[in-house]
């Protein structure tokens, strides 16, 4: 089985490159659609006018939405999509793959809510069993989208795939997320920097200067907006990096294992399920108690 990390990397940068071309489209719909939110949030606290700013409201809303369906769903199946075309060496362009992904929306969606049960279920045994699913799962987006397996059976897909090397995968995932935070660090840095040195200036959002000056007060905010897009702009860059790596995990543990070994129904699953069912609900509970005048 070739699971070198040194491999793995190079490979992924190679898909990389020839990935993120392909996903030009996504990536400037989040960017524009995240500069609309921050200039709508700006926007929104120098308006006055009561039917302005409810319409500045529900369009801040309404993008907000937006970004998140586009970020935390089509995008994550755009990369999908694309590695699969890329890997059969076909040149599908980003409008025939967009259909796809709106199609894999809901079952997209239910896998990500399966797993984060499984998993928050798994941690309420205690860290160990909740890592050890972490990691078991951290295929299941990868599964729906290449072997189109859904629900439960994207679960027990991934595994499969990955029990018989669960160490292995985890030293290899913890590398991997150490390098997109050091990535991240780097990106962001720059971004960090300049908004310390413009807060060491001595404009405090707080202060009695900002009653005689209010435009300092929408300098600031630019200022904040600009810090805020710099860092979007990295993660969209480097999520991709991330998501490749794991298709092509996915693609070596398949290749050694094959597509007929049997799905794991494992009682550390099952139990989980149910451990991250009632946790959730638990939660949900609190946050509705919390709500109630007392």
């Amino acid at each position: 089985m070739n699971l070198n990390i040194f491999s793995l990397f190079s490979s992924s940068w190679a898909y990389y490159r020839r990935l993120l071309p392909r996903l030009f489209p996504v990536l400037l719909s989040l960017f524009l659609i995240q500069f609309l939110i921050i200039v709508t949030e700006i926007l929104t606290r120098i308006v006055r006018a009561p039917e302005l700013l409810l319409a500045l409201l529900i369009l801040l809303i309404t993008l907000s939405l937006l970004s998140w369906i586009l970020s935390l769903f089509i995008f994550p199946l755009t990369i999908l999509l694309s590695l699969s075309s890329l890997s059969n060496n076909q040149e599908l362009r980003f409008r025939a793959l967009l259909p796809r992904a709106f199609i894999l929306l809901l079952p997209f969606a239910l896998v990500i809510t399966l797993s984060t049960i499984v998993i928050l279920g798994a941690f309420t045994l205690l860290i160990i069993p909740g890592l050890i699913m972490a990691v078991w799962l951290s295929l299941v987006m990868v599964v729906l989208v290449i072997e189109d397996k859904r629900g439960f059976d994207a679960l027990f897909r991934s595994i499969s795939l990955v029990r018989g090397s669960t160490t292995r995968v985890f030293l290899i995932l913890f590398s991997l997320t150490l390098f997109l935070a050091f990535l991240s660090f780097l990106f962001n840095l720059p971004a960090s920097l300049f908004a310390n040195w413009f807060l060491s200036l001595g404009v405090n959002l707080e202060g009695p200067l900002l009653t005689y000056i209010p435009q300092l007060l929408i300098l600031v905010r630019v200022v904040e907006g600009a810090t805020t897009l710099w860092i979007t702009i990295g993660e969209l860059l480097i999520f991709p990096f991330g998501l490749t790596f794991t298709f092509l995990l996915y693609q070596r543990l398949r290749e050694a294992k094959g597509d007929n070994i049997p799905p794991s129904h494992t009682l550390l699953v099952k139990l989980s399920v149910v451990l991250g069912t009632l946790a959730a609900l638990f939660f949900l509970l609190s946050q509705v108690l919390t709500k109630l005048p007392s």
